[in-house]
Parts: structure tokens; C-alpha cells; sequence
């Protein structure tokens, strides 16, 4: 489930309840919480970083219906610019954001991601479902060693991946460190985070191999 952060995982919890219910939930999760983590004004249900895509949405429409005239540059960049592009791929996550983050700031948020993850763990739990954490795989690949952006989201990884070994040895799940044991190359990642097919499969026995442990 891509980009999203702990709150939004922490509402999974109303359907942990329904049958059938899972054995197990993996949780491979890092850098979605450090986006709302360096935004200003930061508040704990992330309402400072994100928004429905519906107070929006009226802008994707708007723009939809307007003429298309690329070959006139300057109209497409402002239509672009106020609207959107009229398409949801590309608009939804500029709609969605309410504010951009500053990577200068402090991580403010990691208290409540801890709270969050540990919240799952605990539901989890409770009904019996076992849980493997994996720590988070985080690429600094050549073209962007001295991006000092890339950097900053690097550090806040770590500082997850800390987290997460502390949050599975006080709650007894499961850990598998991805982020200790794959090889960070081009072999293995398309960019920073986005795995190439031997990634992939790196990644998928790892997890494969702590399910079948049990």
C-alpha cells in the first residue's frame, strides 16, 4: 500500500476485526511519516501535511474541461501551475498536500509514527495475528550523493530504523532487517527506495523466510 503514513495504517484496525482474519502482518514501512514529520506546524493525526483529495479535486475537473494547447507553452505551465494538469495521476498528490515539508527542520513526528506502529503491533497481537516489522532500505545512489535533501531523508530513515528495532524487541515481533542485509547497488534499486526485480526478490525472502520460521 503506497505512500501511506502510520495514522493511515493505524485505521486498518476496524478491519483487523473482520473475518477472515490474517496469520500474519508484515509491516515494511519508512519514509511516508518523515514528509509530515518535517512539516511546520506538526500535529499528531497529520492533518498539517495532508488532506481528502475532495477540497481539491474541483481544480482536476476545471482543468479536465479546458482546451488543450500545449503548443502554447506559457498557458500549459500556468494552467498547470493554478489547476493542475487535469488528470488525477499526476494532480493527487500536490492535492493532497497542504504544505510542504522544510528538510532543515527537526524530525517532529517520530513520537507519534513509534505510537502508531506500536498501536498495530498491540492490536495485532491481542487477536492472536503475528507481526513482522522490517527495517526500511534507503539508496544513496551516485547521482544523488550530494543531494543534501536525499541526505536529510536518509538520516530520518535511520532514525526509524532505530525505532523499529526497539519497537520489535519490546513487543517481541518479529524483525527483518532489510535495511542490515541487502545490498545497497544499482543491481538492486532503480532510485532511492523503488527496488529493481532482484531487489524484489531479495526483499520477498526475507519476509518469506520469517513467515516460514514459525
Amino acid at each position: 500500500m503506497g505512500r501511506l503514513h502510520t495514522g493511515e495504517l493505524a485505521e486498518l484496525r476496524h478491519s483487523l476485526g473482520l473475518r477472515p482474519k490474517p496469520d500474519v502482518v508484515v509491516l515494511y514501512h519508512g519514509l511516508n511519516d518523515l514528509v509530515p514529520s518535517l512539516t511546520p506546524g506538526f500535529r499528531s493525526d497529520y492533518s498539517h501535511s495532508r488532506r481528502s483529495y475532495a477540497a481539491t479535486y474541483w481544480r482536476t475537473r476545471l482543468a479536465s474541461r479546458l482546451p488543450d494547447l500545449r503548443w502554447w507553452k506559457s498557458y500549459s505551465y500556468a494552467t498547470a501551475k493554478v489547476l493542475g494538469h487535469g488528470n488525477v495521476r499526476y494532480d493527487v498528490l500536490p492535492g493532497v498536500q497542504v504544505s510542504r515539508p522544510d528538510t532543515t527542520a527537526p524530525f517532529a513526528g517520530l513520537a507519534t509514527e513509534r505510537r502508531n506502529i506500536e498501536h498495530l503491533v498491540h492490536l495485532c497481537r491481542a487477536k492472536g495475528i503475528r507481526v513482522i516489522i522490517g527495517t526500511f532500505a534507503y539508496y544513496r545512489y551516485a547521482a544523488a550523493a550530494d543531494d543534501p535533501v536525499k541526505h536529510r531523508y536518509g538520516d530520518g530513515v535511520r532514525e526509524e530504523n532505530a525505532m523499529l528495532h526497539g519497537i520489535a524487541a519490546a513487543t517481541g515481533a518479529t524483525l527483518v532487517d532489510i535495511a542490515g542485509e541487502i545490498p545497497f547497488d544499482d543491481a538492486h534499486f532503480v532510485d532511492s527506495v523503488h527496488f529493481t526485480p532482484e531487489g524484489m526478490r531479495f526483499v520477498a525472502r526475507g519476509f518469506a523466510e520469517a513467515i516460514r520460521a514459525r
